[in-house]
Order: C-alpha cells, then sequence, then structure tokens
C-alpha cells in the first residue's frame, strides 16, 4: 500500500532543502563528535552545557536534562560554525536529526524520560529568540527541517544551542536522554552526520582563487574593497589598492618592479609577500593599518667596480640582523683575501669612516639593520639584495650628530619604507634640521666622476613629483650640535622610478646645469631661477659641494653676495637679480696642461635667456647658449677668480661693455681675508678702522685670480677693507674676531 503522507512528506522535505541551499557544514551525531565545513569555514563539533552529562552508547547522548517547565541555562548542545577573514556565512537551512529516550513504558519509570521540549537559538542575539521550537518531542527520531536567514560577520561565527527542559524522574532519578543520532547519512564527507547546515559562504571582496580574481581583480579603483589571496601566486605589475588583505598559508604574492600595492586597512602577510626591483625600477608596498607577518624586498644594489661604483641603501624593513641577511645574499662584495669582511656598513661617526662589517664578528653579525640607517655596500652581480622584516607603518626619528674627526656634519641615513616617499614632504619636515651651507639630500649616483646628486627645495620646486626610493640611503648634515630627521608615513608614496637618476619636469622654474669634462672626468653644477631667493646664502636653495670643497676636477659657483669661500654645488637666484651687471663668481679645478670643456648639460630656461662665460684670463666671453667653451689650464687651476657667469635676455650682452670689476673680496671665520678675480695692474688693499684711520695696507699680486691676506695680527674688532685701480674697486665691512 503506497502511504501518500510519506510521499507527501518526502516531496515538502526536498523542497525544503532546495530551497535552504547547499550542504556548507555538517556535525556527526557519535559519541566522539566530528564536523567539517566546505573552504572558508570551520565547524566546531557537537559539545554539552555544563548542566548535561554523557551517557553511553554509539550516538552523542545526553542526561540530566531539568524538569522544569522552562529552559535552564545550562542545558543545551552546542555547534558552532565561523567564517574565515574576508568571508561571511548566510545559514538558509538547518537540519537535526534527534530522538527522547525513554517516553513511556516500564523503562520510563526506572529513569525517567529525556525533555519534552527543545528550543533551537542562536547567539546572533545571545540566545533569545526561537529558531525553531519542538513542544512534544518524541523517541521515534525526527528528522527537523528548519528554514532560517542567518547572517554571520565578516570572519565572524554563529553558535548554536538546542535547549531541552520537562525531563521527568524515574524511580533511579533523572536519566531520561536526547540523542543526536547519524541519520542524515554522509554529509561533506562525514558519516553518521546528525546536523547540516545549509546555505552560502560569501566574500566581502575580491577572492584570488586557481590564478583568477573572483569577481573582479584589484585596481586602482578598489581601495574600499577587501582582499584575500587564498591559494597560488598572485603577481602584480600595475598600481592598486585594496582596503584589507590576507594572503592565505600556502599562498603568496610577488609585486613586480612596476607594481605598487596600497592597503588602506590591515595586511595579513603569512610571510609570503616578495617586493622585486631593478636599476632603474622599484616596488611599492604601503600599508595604512597594521600588519601581521613579515615581508621580502629585492632591493637593487650597484657592482663594485674598478670606476668606484658602491650603493648607499637603507632596510626598507625591520628587525633583520646582518648575520641573517649576509647569509642570504651570498652576492655581497667581499674581500678577497678575508671572505667574511663585507663591502656594508654604516658610516661611523666616531672613526669618520665607512664601517666594514665582518660575519665572524658576532658583535657585527647580531647587529640589526635599523630603520633609517643608511649603509655603504655594493654587490657582485650589479643584482638585488633580499631583505626580510617587519613593514614600517609609523612615524620613524634619526638622530643626526655632529661630531667626528671628519665630515664632522655629515650623516648616512635612509628612507625606511617599502614605498617611496616624497622629496618636497620631506625637506619640509627636516630642512630646519640641517646645515644652513647643505641643506638637502645628497645621494649617490653611481657615476663615481662627479659624485653625489644634490636635492635641496630648489630641486624640488622644480620637480615637485620628485621621490626617494624604497631602500635609498642619502647623506645629510646636520646643523651645529646635531638634530633629528624625521620619516613620516603620511611622506609614503607609490612609483616606480630610478634613485637619483631622474629627468626634469615642466615648471615655471628656471634651471640649468653646467658641466666641465676632460678625457674620462665630467663633474657638474646646478643653477635656479626661483622667485624670492637672493644673490646670498638661500638655506635649503643654496647647497654646498659634499664636504664644502670641490675636489681637484669639477666646477662649481660661490655666492654673488655674503660670499664666504664655500664651493657650492647648487645656487639659485631670482629672476629679478639678473641683471647685465650680475656676475656669477665660478670655480674651475683641473691640472696644469689639462684640457677642459664647459658645457650646459642640461636646461629648462627659454631660448632668449642667455648665459655668458667670462674667462678674464684670456679676456673672452663665450655664449655657451651655442657654444661650449674649450681651454687647457696653463697652470693647476684650484679656486675662483678666473671665470664668472653673466646673464642676458635675447642677445643684449655688450661685449664691449666693462666687466673688469669682477672683483670678490670675503672673509673666512679664520681670519683671512680673499680677493677673488683677476688683479689687471698694480694695486694696493687698505684696512680702515670705523674712524677712517688707515691700519694697514698689502699689495695684491698682479695677474693673479686669487689674493689671501691673513688678518690674525689685526684686533678684533669692526673694519673696512679696499682696494682701488684705475680699472677696478672694491670696499667690503669686516669683522676681526
Amino acid at each position: 500500500m503506497i502511504d501518500l503522507k510519506k510521499i507527501t512528506l518526502s516531496i515538502l522535505l526536498l523542497v525544503s532543502l532546495n530551497i535552504a541551499g547547499q550542504n556548507i557544514a555538517a556535525f556527526s551525531g557519535t559519541a566522539t563528535p566530528q564536523a567539517t565545513a566546505v573552504n572558508n569555514l570551520t565547524a566546531e563539533a557537537l559539545t554539552r552545557g555544563s548542566g548535561l552529562t554523557a551517557l553511553g552508547g554509539a550516538t552523542f547522548n545526553s542526561g540530566a536534562w531539568t524538569a522544569n517547565t522552562s529552559i535552564d541555562p545550562d542545558d543545551y548542545i552546542e555547534w558552532t560554525i565561523t567564517a574565515a577573514p574576508n568571508f561571511s556565512v548566510n545559514i538558509t537551512g538547518i537540519d537535526i536529526n534527534y530522538d527522547r529516550d525513554p517516553d513511556g513504558g516500564f523503562l520510563q519509570f526506572l529513569i525517567g524520560s529525556g525533555p519534552a521540549q527543545l528550543r533551537l537559538r542562536s547567539s546572533l542575539d545571545n540566545y533569545n529568540s526561537d529558531l525553531f521550537s519542538d513542544t512534544n518531542v518524541s523517541n521515534a527520531g525526527e528528522i527537523q527541517s528548519i528554514v532560517t536567514n542567518l547572517n554571520s560577520t565578516t570572519g565572524g561565527s554563529i553558535t548554536f544551542r538546542l535547549y531541552g527542559f520537562e525531563s521527568s524522574a524515574g524511580l533511579f532519578g533523572s536519566f531520561g536522554s536526547l540523542d543526536i543520532e547519524g541519520g542524515l547519512g554522509t554529509v561533506l564527507s562525514l558519516d553518521d552526520t546528525g546536523i547540516v547546515l545549509k546555505g552560502t559562504v560569501i566574500s566581502d571582496g575580491l577572492i584570488y582563487s586557481n590564478s583568477e580574481w573572483t569577481p573582479n581583480a584589484p585596481s586602482a579603483s578598489t581601495g574600499t574593497s577587501n582582499a584575500l589571496v587564498l591559494n597560488g601566486t598572485y603577481t602584480e605589475t600595475s598600481d592598486v589598492a585594496v582596503n584589507d588583505l590576507i594572503v592565505n598559508p600556502g599562498a603568496s604574492i610577488i609585486i613586480e618592479k612596476t607594481g605598487s600595492l596600497t592597503v588602506n586597512g590591515n595586511l595579513t602577510t603569512n610571510d609570503a609577500i616578495t617586493l622585486e626591483s631593478d636599476s632603474d625600477e622599484y616596488s611599492s608596498l604601503i600599508v595604512n593599518g597594521s600588519v601581521t607577518g613579515s615581508v621580502f624586498y629585492n632591493r637593487h644594489v650597484n657592482t663594485n667596480a674598478s670606476s668606484g661604483g658602491n650603493d648607499l641603501i637603507s632596510p626598507p624593513v625591520s628587525g633583520q640582523t646582518f648575520g641573517a641577511f649576509a647569509s642570504v645574499n651570498s652576492n655581497i662584495f667581499f674581500n678577497p683575501s678575508d671572505p667574511s669582511r663585507k663591502l656594508f656598513g654604516p658610516f661611523n661617526k666616531t672613526t669618520g669612516t665607512y664601517q666594514i662589517y665582518d660575519t665572524d664578528l658576532s658583535t657585527d653579525a647580531n647587529t640589526t639593520l635599523d630603520a633609517g640607517v643608511g649603509y655603504r655596500a655594493a654587490s657582485t652581480d650589479n643584482g638585488n639584495f633580499l631583505f626580510s622584516g617587519v613593514v614600517n607603518t609609523s612615524s620613524i626619528s634619526q638622530t643626526i650628530l655632529d661630531s667626528g674627526p671628519q665630515f664632522e656634519e655629515w650623516n648616512l641615513i635612509g628612507n625606511p619604507y617599502t614605498s617611496y616617499i616624497r622629496l618636497s614632504d620631506f625637506l619640509t619636515q627636516n630642512n630646519s634640521e640641517f646645515n644652513v651651507d647643505a641643506s638637502g639630500v645628497y645621494g649617490y649616483d653611481g657615476n663615481a666622476s662627479d659624485g653625489w646628486t644634490i636635492w635641496n627645495l630648489a630641486y624640488s620646486t622644480l620637480n615637485p613629483n620628485a621621490l626617494i626610493t624604497p631602500g635609498q640611503g642619502f647623506l645629510v648634515a646636520t646643523k651645529p650640535g646635531g638634530g633629528s630627521v624625521t620619516f613620516n608615513p603620511s611622506m609614503r608614496s607609490s612609483g616606480n622610478t630610478d634613485d637619483f637618476i631622474l629627468g626634469r619636469n615642466d615648471s615655471n622654474v628656471g634651471y640649468f646645469r653646467l658641466k666641465a669634462t676632460s678625457n674620462s672626468n665630467s663633474y657638474t653644477t646646478d643653477f635656479y631661477f626661483i622667485d624670492n631667493t637672493s644673490l646670498g646664502l638661500d638655506p635649503g636653495y643654496d647647497a654646498s659641494i659634499f664636504g664644502g670643497n670641490a675636489p681637484n676636477f669639477s666646477i662649481y659657483s660661490q655666492l654673488v653676495n655674503d660670499n664666504s669661500g664655500i664651493d657650492m654645488g647648487i645656487q639659485s637666484i631670482a629672476f629679478s637679480d639678473v641683471t647685465q651687471t650680475l656676475s656669477v663668481p665660478l670655480g674651475v679645478n683641473a691640472n696644469t696642461g689639462q684640457q677642459v670643456t664647459i658645457s650646459i648639460e642640461e636646461s629648462t630656461l627659454p631660448d632668449s635667456f642667455l648665459i655668458y662665460l667670462e674667462d678674464n684670463v684670456t679676456n673672452t666671453f663665450t655664449l655657451l647658449n651655442i657654444n661650449n667653451y674649450v681651454f687647457t689650464a696653463n697652470t693647476s687651476l684650484r679656486d675662483t677668480g678666473r671665470f664668472f657667469l653673466h646673464y642676458a635676455e635675447e642677445d643684449t650682452l655688450s661685449i664691449n661693455e666693462n666687466y673688469n670689476d669682477n672683483l670678490q673680496m670675503f672673509a673666512t671665520s679664520e681670519n683671512v681675508l680673499y680677493v677673488k678675480g683677476l688683479i689687471k695692474e698694480n694695486t694696493i688693499l687698505h684696512i680702515y678702522d670705523v674712524n677712517g684711520r688707515l691700519i694697514t695696507q698689502y699689495h695684491l699680486s698682479v695677474n693673479s685670480t686669487s689674493n689671501s691676506i691673513n688678518m690674525k695680527n689685526i684686533s678684533a674688532g669692526f673694519y673696512v677693507a679696499k682696494l682701488k685701480n684705475n680699472l677696478q674697486e672694491k670696499t667690503l665691512k669686516l669683522i676681526v674676531r
């Protein structure tokens, strides 16, 4: 006979299961409970509340239920489902197979019966409302299919409790039980399933799985979307942003040299993120929240070469010891006769020299490569060094000292972030901590012939988007007595440009670079035209050559006003100061017999802005806009006084105009008075006191471009120095200390 009731029940059950959704978790009804779940979910197997006891048998059998007619908060069976980070779960259905033993007959008389009523509740409302109720529990076994609509938070849990009450006691007490049985079969490969959860696992963002992103890949516009790299290796080559980012265990991320990743929220790395670089492109990682785990940065480092090719670098991550670093970077240049001595180390202020780390010395091997500290380094292969450690996301301060036997004011520091930093922000934050004569960043550009690239406010004004690369080391000159440099996370920026070898952007600021060459030697010096700068020292806009004194082959300038004899690598003046009477002292250092070519290497000035080079020894003017100036040094050149720069709009400079008054007079703090410029006839320098009385006089050397007078024998006070001949006249107020 066909049981229509059972057929109807089966159809209804089938419809309910289809409506409820896919099986997402299963819980066994066995004495030793187990649980399983689909990907991105975890399930905790059945447990009992503190008011229940475990009874014997093969099923999950619980006794000691309350006889009260209402819920006892300690009498329940519990199970939990938890979504993975970046996922939530929507539970649309629950199947439970249970029965009450016993519910009648002689056995009930002896041991009582299990709970007559059941209530199913969840942690979503702190177990206050019923998802399901059974007011007449049978001992015949019941499969309940419950329709729900429950949603977890992202990465959150839902705990279910099946409360039972209104049990009865028999002759021997309350031993009546409730079984969760395995009558639901095998679900999600779990045998003897007694409870099944149905529904959907929902991603709250972007998921990388099986080499694909769902629903779409990260981009520059996905900065509010969470992301999860579930499995495989995600490789990024462009600029992208996400909110929270998690790398699952076993998965990984590679940010190629052209790529950048901004994490606006929190980052979990599972120690599986690697950033790449080469000689002119650097990947970037910015994290605005917290970081859990380490990252790796493959940072390019110049090779050691006969031309002097070293590099200045700084760890883009923190926490690694030099010993651990050296063990994974066999390409650190080393002493062939003593391989443990590596060409890697900071600038030691005590000795005034670069330190050489030795992996055989525990003090060196155990030294931590600190954030913000710069290191001189060289590779054997022009390749990369692998750094590993913690991503720096907070402000980092680095003390800069005014001490040591030489280069007292100079300190080697570096960008501590896995991203670029904006030069303008760095200078704005720290210029007050720098020496006024050398306020800026001095970067080694890998060219031993000209040594240093100087980036100061003048450069930043012309190049407002200039960036300092991740892990870039550079030198700064501290103010007298020392100071402190601060790196702020607000300075960070994505990018992929080169370190200290940048092209220039269009700007209203004027700029040109002079270059001196001789055989294989070359050297450059920069000039800027910026409003509100002057003919004297403008801290941040004028910058001395590294160390203040130009090397044996070089070209440089000195200030027009308030000249103290410091050789400048950058000089800035205002366009309004450009007149036909303006003479800028230019220095060229060269050996006797050396042929030197002076040329304009680079310029943003309009064609109508003319630049003339005066050589007062040969009495010539050369328009450098269209011609190079070539000369052979007939004596050793080591100073200013012979060469001057003049500027004009269009071709308005009269070559016949008298420029023989191009004399510079200045006194140094050592009480030495200098006269720079060609003395063409017998000239006497007179020194007067403030009352106009002649104190002393000196004969200057004829046809010399540099005269120096030691004034240490003159009493301290205020004086006036005056020279005059038929062609030249100059007056200077002096303070002798």
